[in-house]
């Protein structure tokens, strides 16, 4: 009987050891499956990364270049108004009002000062001479 048990026992490892090696390979044909599948997802995701990246950059480069359009036509509408008002008071004949806004306040005050002194000193000689 020992015989027998003995090989009772042998098929019963050849059977726990074929079922052993199914398991094993069953397990490595899904992970080979889900390791195509983890790198797909990678490739995917770099893909799309990269196609969100460009996108976005080239948002970003439009939206400076239009922004520096505006600065710039924000610059010349300033400069033509400043050069029309300019013109405008040339032509108006307004080169003293021109002047005073060139002229600081504080130099204006010492002019009104003189012009002031000099008209009463102009009323004083005149009253004088009455």
């Amino acid at each position: 009987m020992g015989l027998d048990t003995a090989t009772a026992a042998k098929r019963q490892l050849e059977v726990t050891a074929r079922q052993a090696n199914e398991t094993c390979d069953r397990l490595t044909a899904a992970n080979d499956v889900l390791s195509a599948k983890a790198l797909s997802l990678a490739e995917d995701a770099e893909h799309e990364r990269r196609t969100l990246t460009k996108k976005w950059t080239e948002e970003v480069d439009a939206l400076r270049k239009r922004l520096e359009d505006a600065q710039e036509e924000a610059d010349e509408g300033r400069t033509r108004g400043q050069a029309q008002r300019i013109q405008l008071l040339d032509e108006v004949g307004c080169s003293a009002i021109f002047a005073h806004l060139l002229i600081p306040s504080s130099t204006r005050c010492k002019q009104r000062t003189a012009i002031s002194a000099s008209r009463s000193e102009q009323l004083s000689a005149s009253d004088r001479g009455n």
